[in-house]
């Protein structure tokens, strides 16, 4: 029986779906339906039952839920003993707003030299690590009976237009603006992604999307060079405001989003790990 299968089973029992489950650990769905499987034939019985995309426990599953919930919770607490006699860290998880959430971790750990930092990789969460200690993300888990989290900033969604471009002379656009306008989309299934087909969807528009990128650099050329306008969070991605872009902000739509900081209700978080979270929250409510 291995780590990786119980915690993929962990997480399909909380999240019902496996395909949840696979964004979570960023794996293919059929992975975690696999793993499952395994470790349903190691235990000789089923787990859970399956309708559709959907999966609940059944009753042996629900038994074996309970036990394997609190082993994790003994094994991850462990881990935290044994660290903590070693010295103090911290270990974040950054999904998005990591451009505006690290100058504040850089300053918090100026003033916190004697604290370790680890932030979490796409390898570790693909093989299955994704403990941690505080997420950075654009919305709070699903579950969130599982998870305390506080709003460290809102930010909107502007477009970005060549300086160049007629659009460039205009302090707001609507749909009408951009209509026929090539865009530099993001790739799709990102929750920015998402967030700008919104805005098309209410106004029953598909635009012709010439690129895909979650490269910021990229996606700033493309727009400087006059290929087509993109959409892109003010704070989080700053950096795509620069000489050559004119930015302007969206008068017929309220397209925005939020960015959390949130940690596990699951286990006591540290003395450390607290000061960061409030350190966060209140360099945030200074600066917006």
């Amino acid at each position: 029986m291995e780590l990786l299968q119980l915690n993929y089973f962990k997480d399909a029992a909380i999240l019902e779906n496996f395909s949840k489950v696979a964004e979570l650990y960023m794996v293919p769905p059929s992975s975690v339906s696999h793993t499952i499987s395994r470790l349903e034939d190691e235990l000789g019985i089923k787990l859970f039952t399956r309708s559709g995309n959907k999966v609940l426990l059944n009753e042996a599953g629900k038994v074996f839920f309970n036990e394997v919930s609190a082993s994790l919770t003994k094994l991850e607490k462990g881990k935290e003993l044994i660290k903590k006699k070693q010295h103090a860290s911290i270990r974040i998880s950054m999904l998005e707003g990591a451009t505006a959430a690290i100058p504040v971790i850089a300053a918090f750990r100026r003033q916190n030299p004697d604290i370790d930092f680890t932030f979490s990789k796409q390898s570790d969460r693909a093989k299955g690590n994704v403990f941690f200690d505080v997420l950075v993300s654009s919305k709070p888990f699903e579950k969130e009976e599982n998870y305390h989290s506080k709003v460290l900033f809102k930010e909107r969604i502007f477009v970005a237009v060549s300086a160049d471009d007629p659009l460039a002379s205009k302090t707001e656009l609507c749909i009408d603006d951009i209509r026929g306008i090539p865009v530099i989309g993001l790739f799709d299934g990102s929750k920015l992604y998402r967030l700008m087909q919104s805005y098309f969807g209410a106004n029953e528009y598909s635009p012709d999307i010439i690129a895909e990128s979650e490269n910021r650099a990229t996606v700033s050329e493309f727009v400087k060079g006059g290929f087509g306008i993109a959409f892109y969070p003010e704070i989080s991605w700053c950096s795509v405001q620069q000489d050559g872009i004119v930015s302007l902000p969206l008068s017929d739509f309220n397209l925005q989003r939020s960015i959390y900081i949130s940690w596990p209700k699951e286990y006591e978080p540290s003395e450390v790990t607290m000061r960061l979270i409030n350190f966060a929250v209140e360099w945030f409510e200074k600066e917006h």
